[in-house]
C-alpha cells in the first residue's frame, strides 16, 4: 500500500525572497519541482506578506514570465510559508531566474526591503526535484489549477537503498493498478537540497473532504499480509526520515500562471492588496489595481 511508502513531508525552502520561480499547467505533473520553504519570525507574517506583495507588484510591473503558488501548512508549524515552484526543465529554470533578477532587483536592493526582510525571516531552505514517472500513480489527475489544498510526502533514505525502494514502490503501483484503486500521486526524486537520497509524493486536493474516501478495503484487497510485511521490512531498512504535511493554497500572495488563472478564476483572481513602500519614515499607500493573478496580461509578450 502506498502508505507504507509514502510516509510523509516537510518542506523545505530556498533561501530568500529571490527564490520564488515557475509556470504550472493547468493540469498533469511538470517535470521539475521547487519547494522553498519560508520560515517566518512569530508576530510578522503581515511583514513576510507584504514583501511578497512588493515583488509580485515589480514582476507585474516588468511583465515577467515568473510564476509561483504559495501555501501554508495546516500541520505542524503554521508560521511558515511555502513556494512551490513548477518548470519543463533547468534551461527553464535558469531562464526565470533571470528574469526576477531583472524584473525585481530594484526592490531587492531598497534598504528598507533588505530591513524588513531581515525583521521577518526566520530561516530558509529549499530543494529541487526532478519527475519520477516510472514512481507515480495517475500522475494525470494531478489538478494544479482546482488544488485548494496539497498532500506532501518527503522519504528520505539510506544511501544505497534507492533502487530496492523504487522496485518496491513499483510493485505498489502494479497492485493499486490491479485492484483499480481511484486515487493518485505524483513522485519527485530529490536532486538538490537534502542529505542523501530522497523521495517526494504530491497529491493534489480539492477539498479536505477527498481525504475522506475510505479505500481501507480496495487496499485490503490486493495487499495482503505477506506483502504488508514485506513493504514495512523495507522500510524500516531504507527509511531514515519521514515527514507529512496538509498545506493550504494561499492565492492572496500567489503568482499563477494564466493558465492556472483561465483554468480556475474564481480561486486564483483575487484583489491586489494596496502595498506600503517605506518613504522617509512614513508609508505610502498604493491604489488598489486589477487582482494580481491576471495583471500580467495587460502588457503583450514578446
Amino acid at each position: 500500500m502506498k502508505k507504507l511508502l509514502v510516509l510523509s513531508l516537510a518542506f523545505l525552502l530556498i533561501a530568500g525572497l529571490p527564490a520564488f520561480a515557475g509556470d504550472a499547467a493547468a493540469g498533469g505533473a511538470p517535470k521539475i519541482l521547487r519547494i522553498s520553504h519560508y520560515e517566518v519570525k512569530p508576530g510578522k507574517m503581515a511583514t513576510h506578506d507584504a514583501l511578497v506583495r512588493q515583488v509580485r507588484e515589480a514582476l507585474n510591473t516588468g511583465n515577467a514570465n515568473y510564476h509561483w503558488i504559495a501555501a501554508q501548512p495546516m500541520t505542524g508549524n503554521s508560521n511558515e510559508t511555502v513556494f512551490i515552484n513548477f518548470y519543463d526543465n533547468y534551461a527553464e529554470f535558469g531562464q526565470r531566474s533571470e528574469e526576477i533578477g531583472k524584473a525585481a532587483q530594484a526592490t531587492f536592493q531598497r534598504a528598507d526591503f533588505i530591513r524588513d526582510v531581515a525583521d521577518s525571516q526566520e530561516s530558509t531552505h529549499g530543494i529541487i526535484a526532478k519527475l519520477r514517472a516510472d514512481l507515480s500513480y495517475n500522475p494525470q489527475k494531478l489538478d494544479i489549477a482546482h488544488a485548494r489544498q496539497w498532500e506532501v510526502s518527503l522519504v528520505r533514505l539510506k544511501p544505497g537503498t534507492e533502487m530496492e525502494f523504487a522496485d518496491l514502490e513499483k510493485e505498489a503501483i502494479e497492485l493499486h493498478k490491479r485492484g483499480n484503486i481511484d486515487e493518485h500521486w505524483v513522485t519527485y526524486e530529490v536532486q538538490y537540497g537534502t542529505a542523501g537520497p530522497a523521495f517526494i509524493f504530491i497529491r493534489s486536493l480539492k477539498t479536505l473532504a477527498d481525504l475522506d474516501v475510505d479505500l481501507k478495503d480496495a487496499h485490503k484487497a490486493v495487499f495482503n499480509d505477506t506483502i504488508r510485511r514485506r513493504f514495512s521490512a523495507v522500510a524500516r531498512e531504507s527509511v531514515t526520515y519521514e515527514k507529512s504535511q496538509i498545506l493550504r493554497v494561499r492565492p492572496e500572495i500567489s503568482r499563477p500562471s494564466e493558465t492556472l488563472v483561465a483554468a480556475n478564476p474564481d480561486f486564483w483572481t483575487v484583489k491586489e492588496e494596496p502595498t506600503a513602500v517605506a518613504t522617509k519614515g512614513k508609508a505610502k499607500p498604493k491604489t488598489a489595481v486589477q487582482p494580481a493573478a491576471m495583471k500580467s496580461e495587460e502588457k503583450p509578450k514578446n
